[in-house]
């Protein structure tokens, strides 16, 4: 499961066939936690653009506690976020998913 910022990185996922759902913000929150920890899953991936590496990073050391499932940061530098971002960029960012 991919985890971006924003409604619309998510649909851009979901058009090239990643499983991936909004935090609506930069940081997971527990109630967000929570809810992702019901969900059946192989791996989390924590993908945010590069002005929010700082929350990426919290994100990854918040929700590692809770879980047994790999948790995987990927960050943009290329662009501004997934949305924005050429189809081949987030297919190589992602291809070891």
């Amino acid at each position: 499961l991919i985890l971006v910022e924003g409604v619309f990185d998510t649909l851009r996922l979901r058009k090239l066939g990643y499983r991936s759902t909004a935090i609506c913000g930069k940081s997971l929150s527990l109630l967000q936690i929570t809810k992702l920890l019901t969900l059946k899953v192989s791996k989390y991936v924590i993908l945010l653009d590069k002005d929010a590496i700082s929350d990426a990073t919290d994100n990854l050391n918040l929700l590692r506690p809770f879980t047994n499932k790999p948790v995987v940061l990927r960050v943009l530098t290329a662009s501004k976020d997934p949305a924005s971002t050429s189809d081949s960029l987030l297919i190589d960012l992602l291809k070891d998913i």
